[in-house]
């Protein structure tokens, strides 16, 4: 069983302060938790997916000349133990659509999409769909290469 997986938080560069968790101190707020391989953690910020509480967050802060922060909490994880955690972490700091939290969150986690097989009719919508998308055009530009060697990611 590989351990490529981790669990990271979104803080909010907006709302700076110390944020207190059991055992887990954030010096800005939390607004989202995942769970993922690789670049995972980047994914959310090309503004897509059905989590309009998430997408609002990072839109306003991009407008801003802003990123959030990315910070990975736990790392070298087996996906069922990455699994686990990101339920802990989401219900320790609580989820914005039950009023019990900052996060954006919009289940108690677990899901995930590890291990999914896409048909190659499915693979060519998404490429087509990126190839329509000015993402890769502002990831591609200086000013948000400048923004992003300032993410904390470790």
């Amino acid at each position: 069983m590989e351990t490529k997986y981790y669990v990271y938080a979104y803080l909010d560069t907006n709302k700076p302060g110390k944020y207190i968790y059991e055992n887990l101190i954030f010096d800005h707020e939390p607004f989202y938790i995942g769970k993922g391989y690789g670049k995972r953690l980047y994914s959310h910020l090309a503004l897509r997916g059905k989590n309009y509480l998430k997408k609002k967050i990072i839109k306003s802060l991009l407008n801003s000349n802003q990123l959030p922060i990315i910070q990975k909490i736990y790392t070298g994880l087996k996906n069922e133990e990455a699994m686990l955690l990101e339920i802990e972490l989401i219900k320790k700091i609580g989820r914005i659509q039950n009023n019990t939290g900052p996060l954006s969150n919009m289940t108690d986690g677990g899901e995930g999409h590890s291990g999914l097989i896409q048909s190659e009719e499915t693979k060519q919508k998404r490429k087509e769909s990126r190839d329509k998308s000015t993402f890769w055009e502002t990831v591609k530009s200086d000013l948000f290469k400048q923004k992003m060697s300032k993410i904390t990611t470790d």
